[in-house]
């Protein structure tokens, strides 16, 4: 690992001396996440937070900064691409037409890396490190209640995040919820009011660039932060409620339930699950297939013949 204080310079040069890919991330939460990537290929990577070199700060535009420069060195036998890469959160970019023009610069096509990790395929893994439920109960059926579940409860982010977008995108337009905005401000009552006067523009609005109310397109406009808060507290809901779930018929019954032995239901969280550790859990999900084209462009680096 380079040592601090780190040069960006000297970072490009040890990856092609060492055969240690470099990928320069935004900021601190991505770090771990990349991190943890990166550790399920085989190749070796250093994943380091841009704003902990020399003369750029976090975020996407230190990111494009960095890769920027690394263009600049003169060129020799070595292509920068096999050594380096700069990844960035896809954010609003590609509705205000601002994809940056570098190969060193990988930009996620969905909003950013959390918005990744809601999805069918992540609740699995979560699931079974949150509910006490025995093998035989867990699998595909009771991922797809839980995931509908969630689903059907998207229209108030929906509506929110076309806010944002349509704030980001038109400069004349006088928006009530930005992407500045904590997931928190949702619950603000005078912002609730606004937003459902807005409800009929803000549908035509995302009819008119192709948006329809769905997790995917979520994924392309809703803030990853505020994604994947809803996803796990709509979680944690739906997990309490999994009980009277099973008591109701639901969802496969328990032998437990079966027996009438109601308040022993298999189906109950686990002892300190809430939605701050549904979110850890969610956060270590890295072998989503989701993730496939982020794991692809990763191992393009250092191709077999530079690491032999």
């Amino acid at each position: 690992m380079v040592e601090m204080e780190f040069n960006l310079e000297e970072i490009y040069i040890q990856s092609i001396m060492t055969k240690i890919a470099t990928v320069i991330v935004e900021g601190v939460d991505d770090v771990p996440v990349y991190d943890a990537i990166c550790n399920k290929l085989i190749k070796k990577y250093d994943v380091i937070a841009v704003e902990n070199i020399d003369d750029f700060s976090e975020g996407s535009a230190g990111v494009i900064g960095a890769m920027d420069k690394i263009l600049e060195i003169p060129s020799s036998q070595h292509l920068p691409k096999n050594y380096i890469l700069g990844i960035i959160d896809k954010d609003v970019r590609d509705y205000r037409a601002e994809v940056p023009d570098n190969d060193l610069v990988f930009m996620l096509n969905q909003y950013s890396m959390e918005s990744h990790f809601v999805s069918e395929e992540a609740v699995s893994g979560i699931t079974n490190r949150s509910i006490k439920a025995t093998s035989n109960l867990k699998g595909e059926e009771l991922n797809q209640f839980i995931f509908n579940k969630i689903k059907e409860s998207i229209d108030e982010l929906y509506f929110y995040s076309l806010e944002a977008l349509k704030g980001a995108t038109d400069s004349n337009y006088d928006s009530v919820f930005t992407y500045s905005y904590k997931y928190g401000r949702m619950n603000d009552p005078t912002i609730r009011e606004q937003i459902e006067l807005k409800k009929t523009s803000l549908t035509q609005y995302g009819d008119s660039i192709g948006l329809v109310q769905c997790i995917d397109s979520l994924k392309k406009v809703a803030k990853g932060k505020w994604l994947l808060s809803f996803f796990c507290e709509q979680l944690e809901i739906v997990f309490q409620n999994l009980p009277e779930d099973c008591g109701n018929s639901n969802i496969e019954k328990c032998q437990f339930c079966l027996n009438e032995a109601i308040n022993k239901c298999q189906y109950k969280l686990k002892e300190g699950i809430s939605k701050v550790t549904i979110k850890g859990f969610a956060l270590e999900e890295v072998g989503l297939s989701e993730l496939d084209y982020v794991r692809d462009r990763l191992d393009s680096m250092l191709p077999s013949n530079l690491v032999a």
